[in-house]
C-alpha cells in the first residue's frame, strides 16, 4: 500500500478547497428557449452569462447570486456595476470553454452571438439560447422576459414591468404618430454610415412605435445598408435618428464628426436641428432585456416631446 505523507493530504486539501463549489441545485423547472423546452435549475446561483438581456432582467429585479460569469469588458455601460465583480469567461463569439467550465455554472446563458457553441457549452451545463427576431421585437421581448421570470422566481414582478413597457410603446407611438416626421435612422461606425428599415435589428422603431421610414426601399438587413452623404441629402430627412456604435468600440471618429458634413447640413433634419443620438449601450448591445428596451423607448419619447 502507498504511504499518505502528511505534505499529500496538505496537497489534496488545498487542491480541494480551490476548485469552485460543486453545483448544489436539485430543483429544476422547464422553461421554453429558441430551441424549444428546456429543463434548467429554478432560482441558480452559478450562472455564466453571453447574453446581456438576462443580465439587464437579473439587475432589475435584484437577483443574487453567488457567482457570476460574463463577457464583462463589452458589457453595456448601465450594467457595468451589476458585473464589476464577474468572472471574466471570454468573448461574445469566442467563450473559454475551460475556463467555463472551471467555473462550474448551474446555467449558461446565450444569445445569437454565441449560438455557434451551443453544443459545446451543453456540455458543460444546461444552456439557455434567447433571442430576438427583428420582424417581432416586443413580442419576443415579452417571451424572453417571461421565461426568464420563470427561472428567478420573479413573474409577478415581470408582469408588472411588462405592463409598464407596453403603457410606455402605446404613449409614445401615439407622440411620434402626431409628429408625422420622415425619418433616417442611421448607425456610425469609425467614419462609416449604415441605413436601417424594416426587418433589421432598429426595425422596432418602425413597427412598434409608428416611425416613418424616409426611404421604404432600405434593404432589410441586420446590419443595415452601407449609405454615402449624397443618400443622406437624396432622401433628405426631416428627422435623423443617429446609433453611434463607434463609441463601443474604441473608434477615433464618433457620430457627430461624421455626420457633420456638407450634404448631410443641407438637410430639413440638420437645417431644424433634427439630428438626434440613440445610446448604443441599450439599442445594440443588449437587445431583448427590458431595461434596455424602455430605455430606448424613453429617449425617442423625450427626442419627439422636443420637436415643436
Amino acid at each position: 500500500m502507498k504511504k499518505i505523507t502528511l505534505i499529500t493530504i496538505l496537497f489534496l486539501l488545498l487542491v480541494g478547497c480551490s476548485q469552485p463549489a460543486a453545483s448544489t441545485q436539485t430543483e429544476t423547472i422547464t422553461i421554453t428557449d429558441n430551441n424549444g423546452p428546456v429543463d434548467v435549475p429554478f432560482e441558480p446561483k452559478r450562472i455564466v452569462s453571453f447574453d446581456y438581456a438576462v443580465l439587464d432582467f437579473m439587475q432589475l429585479v435584484d437577483y443574487e447570486v453567488e457567482a457570476l460569469g460574463a463577457v464583462v469588458n463589452s458589457a453595456p455601460d448601465y450594467l457595468k456595476d451589476y458585473v464589476s465583480n464577474a468572472s471574466e469567461i471570454g468573448g461574445l463569439k469566442e467563450p473559454n470553454l475551460e475556463k467555463i467550465a472551471a467555473f462550474k455554472p448551474d446555467v449558461i446563458f446565450i444569445s445569437s452571438r454565441t449560438a455557434d457553441f451551443y453544443d459545446d457549452l451543453k456540455k458543460i451545463a444546461p444552456v439557455v439560447y434567447m433571442s430576438v427576431d427583428n420582424q417581432k421585437m416586443m413580442e419576443d421581448v415579452k417571451r424572453i422576459n417571461t421565461e426568464f421570470s420563470k427561472i428567478f422566481n420573479q413573474e409577478e414582478k415581470t408582469e408588472t414591468l411588462l405592463s409598464q413597457l407596453t403603457t410606455l410603446v402605446t404613449q409614445t407611438k401615439q407622440l411620434v404618430t402626431t409628429k408625422n416626421l420622415k425619418t433616417l435612422i442611421l448607425m456610425t461606425n469609425d467614419g462609416n454610415i449604415s441605413a436601417f428599415g424594416k426587418g433589421s435589428r432598429f426595425g422596432f422603431l418602425f413597427d412598434e412605435l409608428g416611425i416613418i421610414n424616409v426611404d421604404p426601399q432600405i434593404e432589410s438587413a441586420t446590419h443595415g445598408q452601407e449609405v454615402s452623404y449624397e443618400y443622406i441629402l437624396q432622401t433628405n430627412p426631416e428627422l435623423i435618428l443617429a446609433i453611434d456604435r463607434g463609441l463601443l468600440m474604441d473608434a477615433t471618429v464618433d457620430a457627430a464628426k461624421t455626420l457633420s458634413n456638407e450634404l448631410v447640413n443641407q438637410t430639413q433634419a440638420a437645417l431644424n436641428n433634427r439630428i438626434k443620438s440613440l445610446d448604443p449601450n441599450r439599442i445594440y448591445l443588449s437587445a431583448g432585456g427590458i431595461q434596455s428596451i424602455m430605455g430606448t423607448v424613453t429617449e425617442i419619447k423625450i427626442i419627439f416631446e422636443s420637436i415643436q
